[in-house]
């Protein structure tokens, strides 16, 4: 019998079991099943409450005994609980989604709305959108639903001010997955996204990067499974708790990347680093080294720095996917966009900032064999550098300071939910 868990088809990374532990105390399990289980499981009514989530928020509801208001309004369903034998639906994605608004600062009142995907939590967030007085509320559909729009016509939407994405595009494997493009939304004041995986998908990179408000979904993610535990426990959470489990999660999760010139130091601090902050160290040098069975000065004869920079761009794709992780970049990986959007989605990027008197040459390192090489390349490459990086930190003191330092400013850029806005 699983007394508190998560209901689903793919369920591998998902964070709901350390938010639901730190939140309510109680073990909480992961039970991925498919459609042709799920009869079974709510049939047996072996648990005590359950979370729902993708793609069954809709498919249980004839399950439940009763639903209660927000749930039978939305049409979807996403926490049960067995009382006595009789299933009780819920719908707390409502205030999860209600949590994230307010936190990105999205004035609804009187706004045009786009939603993105047409499944049980585009209900949510359009009964959020209207109970805030949106002035109209349109859905782009792929499967074209009666009542919503195609992809491509919802592009030609020009007085959209809010764009929500309740669609699981960009969803962890997929983060690489192309974002809806914005460009077309001169007005466009706010983006939401309720994936939470990656923390930050490439349509709320793209949307702050053209100085648009825009959040993730993991702060709705806590919030709805705070309200859920209220449920779960038959009382009120102190809503204090949401803030909290969120910054612990965002320390855990987040991926420290470091970026720098070559001999800057990026190795050293990162293995220091990852041992005080107990992280998983990562050198992408090194990975590319393991993958390819060849050191890098190999690669570059045999594949020349174009060969080289395609495998390193699959490597940077891959290791960005992960979290929690202390990531070490190679000094030319960063000089790719695409390589530094892929990082931040689930990162921070930090440069160590080493002025060049301090920085020496060789060491196996193809592009930097020379002091006028490295001077060159540091000319060319600390602007990119600069522009990339979340924060510096200059790497000409003691290395315990400098490492403290790094830290101190990682946790203060990462851990509020304005840094996702």
């Amino acid at each position: 019998m699983a007394e508190y868990g998560l209901i689903g088809k793919t369920l591998s990374h998902s964070f709901s079991k350390p938010i639901h532990e730190q939140l309510g105390g109680y073990s909480y399990e992961l039970l991925p099943m498919e459609p042709k289980e799920l009869d079974r499981f709510l049939t047996e009514k072996k648990f005590r409450a359950v979370n729902v989530t993708i793609p069954y928020k809709e498919t249980v509801i004839p399950y439940c005994d009763e639903l209660d208001a927000h749930a039978a309004a939305i049409g979807a369903v996403n926490t049960i609980v067995n009382e006595n034998g009789r299933l009780i639906g819920h719908n707390t994605d409502f205030a999860g989604m209600m949590a994230l608004v307010r936190a990105v600062g999205a004035q609804v009142q009187g706004a045009h709305v786009l939603i993105l995907g047409s499944g049980g939590t585009c209900k949510t967030a359009s009964a959020v959108m209207r109970s805030l007085g949106a002035a109209s509320i349109t859905v782009a559909s792929r499967s074209n639903k009666p009542g919503t729009v195609s992809y491509e016509q919802a592009q030609s939407l020009s007085q959209i001010q809010i764009i929500v994405n309740a669609s699981p595009a960009g969803m962890f494997p997929n983060n690489a997955e192309e974002n809806f493009p914005l460009s077309h939304f001169k007005q466009l004041q706010t983006v939401i996204d309720v994936v939470y995986n990656p923390i930050k998908t490439n349509l709320v990179l793209d949307a702050q990067s053209r100085g648009i408000p825009a959040i993730g979904g993991l702060l709705m993610l806590v919030a709805q499974a705070k309200y859920a535990a209220d449920y779960f426990l038959s009382k009120t959470l102190p809503e204090e708790q949401i803030d909290a489990v969120y910054e612990s999660l965002i320390k855990e999760k987040k991926n420290l990347v470091l970026c720098g010139m070559p001999m800057s130091g990026k190795t050293t601090i990162g293995k220091r680093l990852a041992n005080m902050m107990n992280r998983r160290f990562v050198d992408l040098d090194d990975e590319i080294v393991k993958r390819e069975n060849k050191s890098i000065p190999e690669i570059f004869d045999e594949a020349g720095e174009a060969g080289f920079r395609k495998i390193e761009a699959e490597v940077v794709r891959e290791w960005a996917k992960e979290n929690g992780c202390l990531i070490s970049c190679g000094g030319g990986t960063v000089l790719s966009q695409a390589n530094v959007r892929a990082l931040l989605q689930n990162g921070e990027i930090c440069l160590i900032d080493r002025p060049l008197s301090l920085l020496s040459v060789g060491e196996g390192r193809p592009l930097a064999k020379s002091m006028a090489e490295v001077s060159a390349l540091y000319d060319a490459r600390m602007p990119v550098y600069r522009a990339c990086c979340t924060f510096s930190v200059t790497n000409d003191a003691d290395l315990s300071a400098v490492c403290k330092k790094i830290e101190e400013k990682f946790y203060e850029t990462a851990c509020t939910k304005r840094a996702e806005s």
